[in-house]
Order: C-alpha cells, then sequence, then structure tokens
C-alpha cells in the first residue's frame, strides 16, 4: 500500500461506484452521496476552517469608528435557522443521560440516512430542517403575519409592510427553508427574491455545513412544498443566487466569508439602491462570531456569549466608516433588540 498513489487510493473507489450507479436509480442516488459523503470528510480532515479567531481579531478596534469619515449605516435583523436533523440527533438533551440518548437518535438517523440516500436525499449532508424545525418557523410566520404585532416597527419591517428591506440566506437547506415557510406570507404577497449567498455558510467542519447547492444554483428544495403547506406554492423563481459561489473553500479561514459578508452589506448595489435593512437567514456560530468581531471589544452582551434560538429574530444597527485608509465596522450595542425569541 506504501506504493500506492493516493489519486489511485481515493479515484478507484470512486470509479467503482460510478459503475455500480448504472445499475439502477436508487443505486446512482446512493452513489452519488456516497461520493458527497467523502468529500465532506475530505473536507473535515483538511479544512482550515477554524483559523478565524486570530485573522478577525486583527481588524480594527470597531470604537476607531468614532473618528471615522464618510459613515455608512445600514439596519440588518438575523434570523436563525430552525432545528435541523443534526442538531436533533447531536444537540437535544443536557445531563447524565444526553450520550446514552444520542446513541439511542444516532441509530435510528443512520437507518433513515440509508433511505434517504436512496432517493437522492440526505439528512446529515446539508442538514435540513426536521419537524421541530418546521414548526419553528411556523411559529414565527404565525407571530409575523397572524398575531397582533402590527404596531411594532421591526414586525412590520420583516412582514414587508415598511420601509425597504432584503432577505438573504446561506446557502445551506435549513436558512433556505427557514427564511421561506417564515415570511411566506411577504413572500406571497411582493413576489420578492431571497438572495442566496454562500458567505453566510455556517462556521464548523462538521458534515452538516457542507453545501449540496451547485455554484449559482439552489440546494435540493423537496422538502420545501411539504413544509409550506400550501399545494399552490411556487418557488421555482423565488431564489437569487448570483452571490451562491456554493461549497466552501477547503483551505479559507471562515473569517474571509466574514469579512466579505459585511462588505457586501455596504457595497451591494441592492443596499446602495436603498434596501435600508437586511434580513439574514443564517447560523448561530455565524451570528455569535459577527456579533463577537464588530461589537465594541470592552462590551459584554449576550450576543457575544450566547446563541441565538431557534428562529429568533434579532435587530441591529450595523455602521461602516473610513479611518486612515480602512475601513471600520461597528454594531451599536445599544441598538440591539430581539424580535422574537431571544439569546440562549
Amino acid at each position: 500500500m506504501a506504493g500506492v498513489p493516493i489519486p489511485i487510493l481515493v479515484g478507484a473507489p470512486v470509479a467503482m461506484l460510478g459503475v455500480m450507479s448504472t445499475i439502477s436509480p436508487s443505486v446512482a442516488n446512493v452513489t452519488k452521496r456516497m461520493v458527497e459523503y467523502l468529500r465532506a470528510y475530505a473536507h473535515m480532515i483538511f479544512t482550515t476552517e477554524s483559523n478565524f479567531k486570530g485573522r478577525l481579531k486583527s481588524l480594527p478596534d470597531p470604537d476607531l469608528i468614532k473618528n471615522a469619515s464618510n459613515l455608512q449605516r445600514v439596519d440588518m435583523i438575523f434570523i436563525r435557522h430552525g432545528e435541523s436533523e443534526w442538531n436533533g440527533v447531536f444537540n437535544k438533551d443536557k445531563g447524565i443521560m444526553k450520550v446514552f440518548l444520542i446513541v439511542l437518535r444516532l441509530i435510528r438517523a443512520l437507518f433513515l440516512e440509508f433511505f434517504c440516500m436512496m432517493k437522492g436525499d440526505s439528512i446529515f449532508l446539508d442538514s435540513p430542517l426536521n419537524s421541530d424545525g418546521a414548526n419553528q418557523a411556523r411559529l414565527l410566520l404565525k407571530f409575523l403575519f397572524e398575531g397582533q404585532n402590527n404596531k411594532d416597527r421591526l414586525v412590520d419591517i420583516l412582514a414587508g409592510n415598511q420601509g425597504k428591506s432584503i432577505i438573504v440566506s446561506s446557502n445551506l437547506r435549513r436558512c433556505v427553508e427557514t427564511g421561506t415557510v417564515a415570511l411566506w406570507g411577504r413572500l406571497q404577497r411582493t413576489k420578492e427574491k431571497i438572495h442566496i449567498l454562500s458567505d453566510l455558510q455556517e462556521i464548523s467542519r462538521n458534515v452538516d455545513t457542507m453545501a449540496l447547492s451547485p455554484p449559482m444554483g439552489v440546494p435540493p428544495l423537496d422538502r420545501l412544498q411539504q413544509l409550506l403547506e400550501d399545494p399552490n406554492a411556487n418557488f421555482g423563481e423565488l431564489f437569487e443566487t448570483s452571490g451562491n459561489a456554493g461549497q466552501k473553500l477547503v483551505f479559507e479561514s471562515a473569517a474571509e466569508r466574514v469579512i466579505r459578508f459585511s462588505s457586501w452589506c455596504f457595497d451591494s448595489p441592492h443596499t446602495k439602491s436603498g434596501e435600508n435593512t437586511i434580513i439574514v437567514n443564517g447560523h448561530s456560530l455565524y451570528f455569535k462570531t459577527f456579533f463577537n468581531t464588530f461589537l465594541p471589544r470592552n462590551e459584554d452582551h449576550d450576543a457575544k456569549k450566547k446563541k441565538i434560538v431557534n428562529t429568533g429574530a434579532v435587530a441591529f444597527t450595523f455602521y461602516r466608516g473610513l479611518v486612515n485608509d480602512t475601513y471600520v465596522y461597528r454594531i451599536d450595542p445599544e441598538s440591539i433588540k430581539v424580535i422574537f425569541g431571544g439569546f440562549k
């Protein structure tokens, strides 16, 4: 084995899977997912994803913005996705029973994963919402469009009843599903698009954060029709995908995605043309990292220490200014407001 080149060790199994895929559609589906698992595990082993803290700490102190010229402002609303199938297996319980219950749920999930793979789906890769997550998204939908909240300015912005705003989402399924379901009352009425941005992809090496969407494409959305509980739902042209570069790079720090998205908030043609609120469907660790990076360094806020709850919605104001020819970004801690859910 020592003399066998690595490309042969990797390529030979893939070639065998390719031959097997000609047997039947089910075998072809399983083959495709197995190749994606190989890719996901390679990413897990070799990624430099987690080398982001030093890079982000090297950014200018947010409080330097007090000396900035050409100050720009944009309002933001972060919406965390609902509980995913992955969360339901690994992140559900606490205490001494956690390991035992994880083992039971994992055994069940592995059987379910095999049958999903035969249909060309997966509950682990680019993990979608589970039933609890779908219900959480529907609760946010009900809060926004059926509750007595129409006097709240931020709720009105989310519902599309006030101001100009743009909806963006991570390219992972659970965020696209959450944003579509929770904002369906708005999307049906306005016919606007959800902009899929790969720079919002979650910060982790786990396989559930691997994107199944191709560059300039959408993730698999077979479950979305059922989640919407609307037989007449048409989301064929619901998504704008020019900002989706596909799966995150193996040898790129997550910091680069955070920095690029921060620039996008001010440089995008959409924000420049007057959409002064950005509604972001994203992930807990990404959001927590964003708050830690751009809140003042001496600020002791829950947003730095805790995660937004599933389908929680949090608003804040984000600034950018030029200091010594370098852009400085800052979140105003006084502007942070919980709309729905909160931190835990």
